[in-house]
């Protein structure tokens, strides 16, 4: 059978994502699969993971045939892997801004403590580190740079929600 993807940019993602960095349910579970298969083959092998996808009873779950036709048709090289990763983690790392963006507005919106808005920073902070402590780079991140980046994809949110626009 054909390589699904290149030795090396197979243990690229494999070392740099997990499967939860993914948004669709199918591609987390793919993704799971291929991690699975690789620390047993390195050089993954479409009739190997197809053979282990009915194994499985996954290939449905999956998108059948057709997805892992269009995995090697698609998949990206050792080259260029680790942008593809780079990219997947950037959307899992929005993703979760937003959720920590959302849970903030509840905080602030909700009934206050007795420590009133200082408390509330506090908490607004330990959502935001929590979000923070997920990331790869090495930058130093400061709580106002995540701060920002959640109060511009809030208001981003609610602008576009205003407008009706699906987000």
């Amino acid at each position: 059978g054909s390589m699904l993807i290149e030795e090396s940019a197979a243990s690229v993602a494999v070392e740099s994502l997990k499967s939860d960095d993914f948004y669709v349910p199918r591609h987390q579970n793919l993704f799971k699969l291929f991690a699975e298969l690789h620390q047993q083959q390195p050089d993954l092998d479409m009739l190997f993971v197809q053979s282990e996808l009915d194994k499985r009873g996954l290939s449905e779950r999956v998108g059948g045939k057709e997805i892992l036709r269009k995995l090697v048709e698609d998949t990206p090289t050792a080259a260029n892997v680790e942008r593809y990763c780079r990219i997947v983690k950037d959307r899992a790392i929005e993703r979760e801004l937003l959720r920590a963006a959302y849970q903030i507005v509840g905080m602030v919106n909700g009934p206050r403590s007795d420590e009133g808005a200082s408390g509330l920073l506090e908490q607004a902070e330990g959502v935001v580190f929590g979000v923070a402590e997920r990331r790869t780079s090495n930058e130093p991140v400061t709580i106002q740079s995540v701060l920002e980046g959640v109060l511009t994809d809030a208001a981003k949110t609610v602008e576009a929600r205003r407008q009706g626009i699906e987000i």
